[in-house]
């Protein structure tokens, strides 16, 4: 899996302390910081046409098609707050998106994989574009709980098609990929909850003094 954007997940470091607890810090993933390769990538003039596409299409359909759901305001509401607070070089091309992963074997090699039953639990939105051609399998499974192979467990199927877009909130529903051979991958473009908890609470002073060192690769501690 290939990670750009952004991500507060847990690791050895960067972390702070607030009232003695320890937290980890928001941070770029390497390869985004300024020279790097993703950094790069995300300057390219299509990259950033296609994900500000996708972040309207994203709107569109929270705005029209998801205004029924009783999560509908709480994820609106979030990802325009994402746009408004999360610094820039930690979102993708300056769309409310914080993280992209790409998933699975998209070269022109085949393969035979899947990805089994979980949620996402610091999804807050989430963005799936599908790519490949495959020879059989490769669909998008909902289950009602983690067991698939409990009779009846499976809720819903929706079948791969090269450039399918998906859009949700992946934090409490049970996804997976049905055993696929050929050629699949995809592009996940989601917004992460604890990035959004982060900068409501605690602003940019903690990030900020870790940018302004030049996001050091050493343990770093700063005390609050």
């Amino acid at each position: 899996m290939y990670c750009a954007g952004s991500t507060i997940g847990l690791a050895r470091k960067p972390f702070m302390r607030i009232d003695g607890k320890r937290k980890m810090l928001p941070r770029p993933y390497r390869a985004c910081l300024f020279g790097n390769s993703g950094y790069h990538f995300m300057k390219r003039t299509w990259v950033i046409e296609f994900f500000k596409c996708i972040e309207a299409m994203a709107l569109h359909f929270l705005t029209f098609h998801y205004k029924h759901c009783p999560d509908n305001n709480r994820i609106l509401s979030n990802i325009l707050l994402s746009k408004k607070i999360v610094p820039n070089e930690l979102r993708i091309c300056d769309t409310f998106f914080t993280q992209l992963s790409v998933v699975s074997d998209m070269s022109f090699l085949n393969c035979s994989a899947k990805i089994n039953p979980h949620v996402d639990k610091d999804d807050t939105f989430s963005a799936i574009i599908h790519f490949g051609k495959i020879e059989s399998g490769g669909d998008l499974l909902f289950f009602k709980n983690k067991d698939k192979n409990i009779k009846g467990n499976l809720n819903h199927v929706v079948k791969f098609k090269h450039g399918m877009v998906h859009f949700g909130s992946f934090h409490s529903i049970y996804h997976a990929v049905d055993p696929w051979k050929g050629r699949r991958g995809s592009m996940v473009l989601n917004v992460k909850s604890s990035m959004i908890d982060h900068f409501s609470k605690q602003g940019n002073i903690y990030y900020n003094t870790y940018k302004h060192c030049k996001y050091p690769k050493d343990d770093y501690f700063i005390v609050n």
